[in-house]
């Protein structure tokens, strides 16, 4: 079923349905011409009363939107487009021994400093403190996932990422790599 123009007249908004490109015309009440929910008369909904041939059951509802009425984003507060990457992305975990009271935090912002258009998702998965670990210490494990947007990383770019990323986290956190 697909919808054709919408009309509005005196009894209420009108819709032509077009069923197998054979022409029905479908009535709607006039629900007191209610506003959308956003109330700034970007268009006006109601509940459709459905002719017995279209043999459908149950309430209907049909809505008008007013396209001049919407008003445009404003300039400055629209987030930018998403852009997705059609190259496979790279993920890897590292875990690092740490000073017991480091905040999380502080190792995940010295390795979401590394490559920013790169690194695409940097989470703390794991923390553990006891058995095998130093008095004092405990362990941080990051997963990091990288998005390339030019061309398919290769293994010397992952190991060279992997490098700068170890090397960043222990020199702003005094950790080493876990191994």
């Amino acid at each position: 079923m697909r919808t054709g123009p919408a009309r509005h007249g005196a009894h209420g908004l009108r819709l032509l349905l077009l069923l197998n490109g054979v022409p029905a015309l479908v009535g709607v009440h006039d629900v007191a011409d209610q506003a959308m929910p956003n109330d700034i008369g970007t268009g006006e909904l109601g509940e459709m009363y459905v002719l017995d041939a279209f043999e459908v059951k149950g309430p209907v509802a049909a809505f008008e939107v007013f396209l001049d009425a919407v008003p445009l984003p404003r300039a400055g507060r629209a987030r930018p487009p998403l852009r997705l990457s059609v190259f496979q992305p790279v993920e890897r975990d590292f875990a690092f021994i740490v000073d017991r009271d480091l905040p999380a935090e502080t190792l995940l912002r010295a390795a979401r400093g590394v490559d920013r258009k790169l690194v695409t998702d940097i989470r703390l998965f794991d923390v553990y403190e006891g058995k095998g670990l130093p008095e004092g210490k405990k362990s941080l494990a990051i997963s990091v996932v990288l998005q390339p947007q030019e061309a398919t990383l290769t293994d010397s770019e992952i190991e060279a990422f992997s490098k700068r990323l170890v090397a960043q986290v222990e020199k702003a956190t005094g950790g080493t790599l876990r191994s």
